[in-house]
C-alpha cells in the first residue's frame, strides 16, 4: 500500500477491518499506517444503504458472519428498492500526523457523516 500511495495511486480500505451489521465499529489505526509512511491524504467515505421502511440499513446490504462476498453481491443485486447514499468527508493529510490521530479523525468524521 505504501508503494501505491507513494506513486499517487488510491487505496481503499475499511478501517473497521471486518464486516458489520450496519453499525459502525471501532477503526483500527494499524490499517492507516501506510498513509502515514507515504504522507498520503486520508479521505473519509461513509456508505449507507437505507431501507425504504425508514430503518437505518436495508437487510440485503448486511454482510456479516460467514457470508461470502459472492453471496452478499447476489443478495444486493436481487434486492428491490436498494439505494446507496455516499458521503465524503474532508480529506486529511497524513504529513506530521500519527496513525492514531488519523484514525480518530477518520472515525469521528465517518460517524458524523452517517448521523447527518
Amino acid at each position: 500500500m505504501v508503494e501505491a500511495l507513494s506513486s499517487k495511486h488510491n487505496v481503499v480500505l475499511f478501517a473497521e477491518g471486518t464486516t458489520t451489521d450496519g453499525h459502525l465499529k471501532r477503526f483500527h489505526s494499524r490499517l492507516i499506517q501506510s498513509a502515514v509512511d507515504s504522507n498520503a491524504y486520508v479521505q473519509q467515505v461513509a456508505i449507507r444503504y437505507p431501507d425504504p421502511d425508514g430503518s437505518r440499513i436495508h437487510p440485503a446490504a448486511l454482510f456479516i458472519n460467514d457470508m461470502s462476498f459472492k453471496d452478499s453481491t447476489k443478495r444486493m443485486l436481487a434486492a428491490r428498492q436498494l439505494e446507496v447514499e455516499i458521503y465524503f468527508g474532508e480529506p486529511m493529510s497524513a504529513e506530521n500526523k500519527t496513525r492514531d490521530e488519523l484514525v480518530r479523525y477518520a472515525e469521528t468524521e465517518v460517524r458524523r457523516l452517517l448521523d447527518s
